[in-house]
């Protein structure tokens, strides 16, 4: 699990709104990648990126004024999803729902390769869904 700081994110992403708006957001503290792209088999060309970050109720406000997603497509308001084109911001707000995802990540890692709906599944179980 990396650090990462706005300035970092910018050089990574470099996409366009998200890289010229990231100034606005602090700070995130910790990512890690997963998703199809760690565990599944991803579709060329056409899977997303699936990027857990631990960052403040503050900043994830600041990222959904940003995403590409029509903000009546999100599902709830506990949506932790955040689209910027084929970047995929699955946010937490607590180290314990964070450390749930790097568990269910982990354990997908160990199944390797993971259908979509087994990692649904284990992410249920260790997020207590």
């Amino acid at each position: 699990m990396a650090a990462i700081g706005e300035g970092r994110l910018t050089n990574i992403c470099e996409c366009g709104r998200l890289a010229t708006q990231t100034s606005q957001v602090e700070k995130i503290v910790n990512c890690f990648v997963t998703g199809s792209q760690v565990y599944g088999t991803p579709t060329p060309g056409k899977s997303d990126i699936d990027v857990v970050v631990l960052i403040s109720p503050d900043d994830i406000i600041k990222l959904y004024d940003m995403d590409e997603v029509d903000q009546d497509e999100h599902h709830c308001s506990a949506d932790t999803s955040i689209r910027f084109g084929k970047l995929n911001l699955i946010t937490c707000t607590t180290e314990e729902e964070f450390q749930a995802w790097w568990r269910a990540r982990e354990r997908c890692i160990k199944e390797k390769p993971v259908t979509r709906d087994r990692a649904i599944e284990i992410h249920k179980e260790e997020l207590g869904y």
